[in-house]
């Protein structure tokens, strides 16, 4: 899987530097609820208000050529990451045929670790619906 946010990659399974692709992939959603005590009423009244909200988290592990390369990659990554915009996830399959979805307006909270040659990044993403085409 593939996992971008604008034109910066945070995931490709395909790539020869990352040890795993996007591991322990978690989505979850939640619509807001509003729940509301009525006078007399036997029970709570739950009102489904939409404002679909998504959640991503995973993480990824690159192996680098030497220590001064996975500590260059560590602090420039943090750097250069972008914290807000389109999330794409491309799922592909052998034969070649792909599947995305969209996450428009979602924010990333990145976190790093580096032990020798390898960095570990896990993400947390969040936002509003997932989408099934590129929003215009």
């Amino acid at each position: 899987m593939k996992i971008t946010i604008g034109t910066y990659t945070l995931a490709d399974d395909l790539d020869a530097q990352l040890l795993t692709g996007p591991g322990g992939l978690q989505i979850s959603g939640a619509d807001q609820v509003q729940h509301a005590a009525l006078l007399r009423a036997t029970s709570m009244a739950s009102f489904n208000r939409g404002n679909r909200q998504t959640a991503l988290s995973f993480t990824v592990v690159r192996r680098h050529a030497s220590l001064r390369d996975a500590e260059h990659f560590l602090l420039t990554h943090e750097r250069d990451l972008p914290r807000s915009g389109l999330v794409t996830l491309t799922a592909r399959s052998p034969g070649g045929a792909e599947v995305s979805v969209y996450l428009p307006a979602a924010s990333v909270t990145p976190q790093s670790r580096y032990a020798g040659l390898t960095t570990r990044h896990s993400y947390t993403i969040q936002g509003g619906a997932l989408l099934t085409a590129p929003p215009v």
